[in-house]
């Protein structure tokens, strides 16, 4: 038993997957729909092993997918950002401030 602990909640997962850009969570008696609501909003994660201690700290996260197994077990994919994904939000960021100011310096939208 594996614990992934996101946005101040824990939850019990029977097994952690992570991959080259992606960390994969597999639970028990979890609704897919409250699973799903609780996971897309986060961006940070812990796993710890089952004596609770953290080995593992997860930054840059968007949700991917939650599905539900015919036996009811559910399993929470979450993306990790890449650096070239990072820079790329950061100038679109960057681009819209610009914009924002542009349009008020010209009194319009640009």
């Amino acid at each position: 038993m594996e614990f992934v602990k996101a946005n101040g909640a824990e939850y019990a997962c029977e097994a952690v997957v992570t991959g080259i850009d992606s960390i994969s969570m597999l639970m028990k008696c979890q609704a897919v729909a409250d699973i799903e609501t609780a996971f897309r909003q986060v961006t940070e994660l812990t796993v710890a092993g089952e004596d609770k201690e953290v080995y593992g700290t997860y930054e840059h996260l968007s949700f991917e997918s939650a599905t539900v197994y015919g036996d009811g077990r559910v399993m929470v994919t979450m993306h990790i950002k890449s650096e070239t994904e990072l820079r790329f939000e950061s100038l679109e960021q960057t681009q819209a401030e610009q914009d924002e100011v542009l349009a008020e310096l010209l009194g319009g939208e640009v």
